[in-house]
């Protein structure tokens, strides 16, 4: 059974900030998925860089790249990641704003099983 799972708007604002700013979504059990899919919409983005990786675990600690959106500049839709051979028990999202301004953003998760 596909799983659609839609992530709330996640604002990054660096204002006053020193250092870099991440924000780490809830993990999502893919239970007997083998399939995922990132999409990301990004509604407003004035800071230096913008980067999203979808990270997959096992035990919830030790979390691994599944693909990512490195320096993400412009507004609108971009696709992380789809991977047909997963394997981990749990995927989530951590996004991290380096540099000065502003990143809203929002995303879908797609889990299905294929095969």
């Amino acid at each position: 059974m596909d799983t659609v799972l839609v992530y709330p708007i996640t604002v990054l604002d660096s204002t006053g900030v020193n250092g870099q700013m991440v924000a780490v979504s809830e993990p999502v059990e893919v239970g007997r998925n083998n399939t995922a899919q990132l999409d990301l919409t990004t509604l407003v983005q004035t800071a230096t860089s913008l980067d999203v990786q979808a990270e997959v675990a096992n035990d919830l600690t030790n979390w691994t790249l599944l693909g990512s959106a490195d320096n993400i500049e412009q507004l609108g839709f971009k696709m992380l990641t789809a991977d047909e051979t997963l394997t981990s028990r749990y995927i989530r999202y951590r996004a991290s704003l380096t540099g000065t301004g502003k990143a809203i953003f929002t995303g879908l998760l797609h889990l299905s099983q294929q095969g």
